[in-house]
């Protein structure tokens, strides 16, 4: 599984030119995450939350916010998650997943201005 991830990691990489293509990605990757789990309760609550910001205000909201640098940090964020969880280190992982939301959160209520 770690390999899929690893996989899901280089296309978003490779895509951060095109929001649309990088957001699909991070999805992906999150799915792969929550898949890994076997937790069939945190699948389902992932697919929901897919499906949220999939809606057609949310991705626009998305799209006009998420420049350059922001998809950039959100890379970083994502290699360095990938590492953590490669190594196994649940405590990063974890707060890694907490600054992502944090930085969602930041997007959805327009905090990044």
């Amino acid at each position: 599984r770690i390999e899929a991830l690893g996989a899901a990691l280089g296309r978003m990489e490779e895509a951060s030119g095109d929001v649309a293509a990088f957001l699909r990605l991070e999805e992906e990757f999150h799915r792969l995450i929550a898949e890994a789990t076997g937790n069939p309760l945190l699948i389902a609550c992932y697919a929901l939350v897919i499906e949220a910001r999939r809606q057609e205000f949310r991705t626009a909201l998305y799209r006009r916010r998420l420049g350059p640098s922001r998809i950039a940090a959100s890379l970083r964020r994502t290699r360095a998650l990938f590492d953590a969880i490669a190594a196994r280190g649940i405590e990063t992982a974890c707060e890694l997943m907490r600054l992502g939301l944090v930085e969602d959160q930041k997007i959805l209520l327009g905090e990044d201005d």
